[in-house]
């Protein structure tokens, strides 16, 4: 299965599609030939609609299924490798910091652990509170390898390897300063120095570090009062030591692990996305009023909507991207934006007028380029950075919407649309002129770090 196009960029033949598209032209000629070819869909023996995706190392994919599928990818060659069941839909995929344990989470609130390898289920973690989907699955540290938080639960869950509860570590404050209950919202781990660090519903930073005294095996280290004047709800490790944190309020906030321990975390960059009119003086309460009661699982096409439709008014950030070591990819609203780590400045977005909003997004070529998915089914393609309006390539591909983009590798990514269609998109056939062109656009170092 493939696809192949003119000289001028023109797709005109599609062997898996009844239907072909034309692609819109990029504005740089030598970017229009072969900037990415559609190397054919994924198909196999799982079902359904793709609902989390994850890395298990440079060669496999993960992909979770509303089905209770879970089934292993190989996108260099487009191979199915295994399949492996869930007992109810899946919500979250997570990878153990070795990469030899690969846990899924489902609507009921359950965990299914496997060996990545062999995809052997080796335990079945059962819901602490059942019927309610995780709010957080997250990769932990060598003793522990996965972490958990419930909605509406004040305390992180470890679990070991043999799928138990092997500590509790609870928030530090459990109200805030207007007496409303607080919450755990995202949690992340930060393995070069083994920190885990939590964001919660009142805006509040909470690091714990291990401690070999300690029944838990971890005890908190620092409290960030009010880092954010929103909940948490989004974090991102990224290299040197770094996490990025995101609120509901539009901002992302970039801190940096140092000390004398190398565990305190400063702040060394702040980004805000304002919100298009006013809202309510409260808007964290407001928010966290909002989330109160945990909400049943919704379709790929019901979050999209409910997404387009909330957030015409507020810069919630919904997810975020590393590209490279320099630059940081967010889906704010119904657009998204890039900052320069290095020198803190947005140097692509388009948060507002936006023609499609944007429903997913993913970095490749060393991070020079953003991959972004949109509600009426076309992938754009972006140079970081860029012009501020006008993307390189639009790929009108997908029949629906474009639910999830994966980057699997610099050159390669997935995406999937809620008409259930799972692409893989390949750019390893380059010809000399435009592998010529990327290797010219390498990120630049960092300031203090060695070239």
């Amino acid at each position: 299965m493939g696809a192949w196009f003119s000289s001028v960029g023109e797709l005109i033949e599609e062997t898996f599609s009844p239907r072909p598209r034309a692609l819109r032209l990029p504005t740089d000629e030598k970017l229009s030939r072969n900037m990415f070819d559609l190397v054919a869909p994924l198909t196999g023996a799982a079902t359904g609609a793709v609902t989390a995706m994850a890395s298990i190392d440079s060669g496999h994919v993960a992909c979770g299924y509303d089905s209770g599928d879970v089934a292993i990818w190989s996108p260099a060659t487009g191979q199915f490798v295994r399949l492996m069941r869930a007992r109810a839909p899946v919500t979250h995929l997570a990878v153990s910091r070795d990469r030899s344990q690969l846990a899924a989470a489902d609507t009921e609130g359950g965990v299914t652990l496997w060996q990545a390898e062999t995809g052997r289920q080796h335990a079945y973690a059962a819901p602490l509170v059942r019927g309610y989907p995780l709010r957080v699955l997250t990769a932990a540290g060598k003793a522990f390898p996965f972490a958990t938080a419930n909605p509406l639960a004040s305390s992180v869950t470890l679990w070991s390897w043999a799928g138990v509860v092997a500590a509790s570590l609870p928030l530090p404050s459990l109200t805030d300063d207007q007496g409303a209950s607080v919450y755990v919202e995202s949690v992340m781990h930060m393995g070069d120095v083994d920190l885990l660090v939590v964001g919660t519903s009142a805006g509040d930073i909470v690091t714990y570090v291990p401690s070999d005294g300690h029944e838990s095996g971890y005890v908190m280290y620092q409290q960030l009062p009010r880092a954010h004047r929103a909940p948490v709800e989004r974090m991102l490790l990224l290299s040197q030591r770094r996490i990025a944190t995101a609120s509901c309020d539009g901002t992302i906030h970039v801190w940096v692990a140092s000390g004398d321990r190398g565990v305190a975390l400063a702040n060394v960059a702040t980004f805000e996305f304002p919100k298009r009119v006013p809202t309510t003086p409260s808007f964290a309460k407001a928010s966290a009023a909002a989330n109160a009661e945990p909400l049943p699982p919704q379709s790929a096409s019901e979050r999209l909507k409910g997404e387009a439709s909330e957030d015409t008014w507020t810069m919630r950030v919904h997810e975020m991207d590393a590209l490279g070591e320099r630059y940081l990819a967010a889906r704010i609203g119904v657009g998204f934006a890039v900052v320069d780590l290095a020198t803190k400045r947005v140097v692509l977005k388009q948060l507002h007028r936006v023609p499609s909003p944007c429903t997913g997004l993913a970095g490749v070529f060393a991070g020079r380029q953003l991959i972004t998915g949109h509600t009426s089914g076309s992938l754009r393609v972006w140079r970081v950075p860029g012009d501020r309006s006008e993307a390189l390539l639009e790929i009108p591909m997908h029949e629906g919407a474009v639910s999830r983009l994966h980057a699997a590798s610099e050159f390669c990514f997935l995406s999937h649309g809620t008409d259930g269609v799972l692409l893989r998109w390949s750019s390893s056939e380059v010809d000399a002129s435009v592998a010529a062109l990327w290797a010219s656009l390498q990120p630049d170092a960092l300031p203090g770090k060695k070239a």
